[in-house]
């Protein structure tokens, strides 16, 4: 059986930090804010280092939406996001050669069309060609021809795309932004900070995972390796997806029990 443990951590995290913020609900301060930004960076650091920047994103996200929920006041916000344009350039220089080459691709992806920016054409190509009904089941010839890489994957929505269509794409992000709107109106009614933290972080992390897979395969982010909840093959990121919602399910079925 194989495991990937980091797909796990995109579920702990926010489980942990959600306890935190719920341990310290009534004395919230930057102390709180500085634990979980500690929690938060050692699994991502140590990610980041194998190196994996798409899920050491995806996880950094997953804690930030709860850290953000938690109440960070603008002032904070705005100050992160300006120390995080200032340090742009070192970052920039902690990338690996390959990572600093998707980034650059993604601004001009015919730069290295053979090398870097090979994988982004062919999926845009791929989605491209799906037009408003796509060529059907089993008949794109980007898929069917093996121009497009990794099609069962991350680049799996680009094959759905060409074979399903504008109307089959719209038809995905309908159900994704369903599942997102429902699980919101879960963590609304849920009767303790504990739980509304953690089902709006689920929620989020499922639907950001959901977004930067589209805008990777569609030409609009950098390359990076996120498959997509629910369709990508994979058996751990498809158990962690069902965890997620078995969790928020399970939050939602005893929100009572819980609060007593």
């Amino acid at each position: 059986m194989a495991l990937q443990p980091s797909e796990v951590t995109k579920i702990t995290i926010p489980l942990v930090l959600a306890w935190l913020y719920h341990r310290f609900q009534n004395t919230i301060n930057y102390k709180t804010h500085a634990m979980a930004f500690f929690i938060l960076a050692i699994p991502c650091s140590i990610i980041f280092k194998q190196p994996d920047l798409g899920t050491s994103i995806l996880i950094f996200l997953s804690g930030l939406i709860v850290i953000f929920l938690s109440g960070l006041s603008l002032k904070f916000i705005l100050a992160s996001i300006f120390s995080f344009l200032v340090s742009m350039p070192f970052l920039w220089s902690t990338l690996h050669l390959y990572q600093q080459n998707r980034i650059l691709s993604l601004l001009d992806p015919g730069r290295d069309p053979f090398g870097t920016g090979y994988h982004s054409i062919q999926s845009m190509i791929a989605i491209g060609s799906g037009g408003l009904l796509g060529k059907g089941w089993s008949y794109g010839s980007q898929t069917q021809l093996n121009f497009l890489p990794e099609k069962t994957t991350d680049f799996i929505f680009s094959v759905y795309g060409e074979e399903f269509g504008f109307v089959g794409v719209v038809g995905i992000l309908i159900i994704y932004f369903v599942i997102l709107y429902r699980c919101i109106y879960l963590a609304i009614r849920m009767q303790d900070t504990f739980s509304r933290l953690i089902t709006a972080a689920l929620a989020f992390t499922l639907f950001s995972s959901s977004i930067v897979n589209i805008a990777m395969v569609s030409g609009l982010l950098p390359i990076v390796g996120a498959p997509l909840p629910f369709i990508s093959y994979g058996g751990t990121s498809m158990v962690v997806s069902l965890s997620m919602i078995g969790i928020i399910m399970s939050l939602n079925s005893n929100k009572s029990l819980i609060a007593n």
